[in-house]
């Protein structure tokens, strides 16, 4: 589902690199009820900051639409 990694308790230095980089990354998430502008919200911080946008919706969906075992779970 996406592109998710876990670090876990490993201490090689392509993973200690990875976190030192996660450390810095800046995560905003943008919260409300269906029809109350998130996507628009986005679209905005997208242009003025050049964010990338991941919409759980869409990616959930997608998940679900790939009929893979966690889409199962989550339908």
């Amino acid at each position: 589902m996406g592109a998710c990694c876990s670090l876990g308790n490993s201490r090689s230095d392509e993973d200690l690199k990875a976190r030192e980089k996660l450390k810095k990354t800046k995560i905003i998430f943008v919260v409300g009820g269906p029809g109350s502008g998130k996507g628009t919200q986005c679209e905005k911080i997208v242009q003025k900051y050049g964010y990338t946008h991941l919409s759980t919706g869409d990616l959930l969906r997608a998940e679900v639409s790939s009929g893979s075992a966690r889409g199962k779970i989550l339908s």
